[in-house]
């Protein structure tokens, strides 16, 4: 993605506190095995909002802080919690929006197994046509993925 230094720390830090706000969300909601009431969706939905009024008094964390608040957000407008999408959505959420969907998909969760690689690029692949990921993003990622063991790809790019 040709990112600097500095760009690559801020997507590190991001990448590590983008779900610092789930900490007000409930065990039973974040560990539920079955599809999430409307409700309960509602409570997720505010965590990108409480990560930022986390950090936002600590000037550290101020390039990092819309990462943490738009990282539910897609390129097509339709995502959490401001809508924000096209050339107002910067990179940074982007990059780990994709991550973040990838990492979703391929670990195991309460509600489903991991999925293979293949199934993960599909429904990736599918995202990024809907506009609900960022289809530069999306190849990148999986061209990284596809050059050897993920996990290790993943760590070189990140260090």
């Amino acid at each position: 993605m040709k990112l600097g230094a500095a760009e690559l720390q801020t997507l590190r830090t991001g990448a590590l506190l983008h779900d610092i706000g789930k900490v007000t969300v409930p065990d039973q909601i974040l560990n539920k095995p079955g599809q999430l009431t409307h409700d309960e969706m509602e409570i997720v939905k505010r965590h990108p909002l409480v990560g930022f009024e986390i950090l936002k008094s600590m000037r550290t964390f101020e390039a990092v802080r819309p990462i943490v608040r738009w990282h539910h957000e897609r390129p097509n407008g339709t995502g959490y919690p401001d809508g924000v999408g096209g050339d107002d959505l910067p990179l940074m959420p982007r990059i780990v929006a994709v991550a973040d969907c990838f990492d979703a998909l391929s670990s195991d969760r309460p509600y489903r197994p991991c999925l293979p690689l293949d199934e993960c690029r599909t429904i990736l692949e599918a995202g990024a046509e809907r506009g609900d990921l960022d289809g530069r993003i999306v190849d990148t990622l999986m061209h990284i993925v596809g050059q050897g063991t993920a996990d290790l790809q993943l760590a070189t790019v990140l260090n």
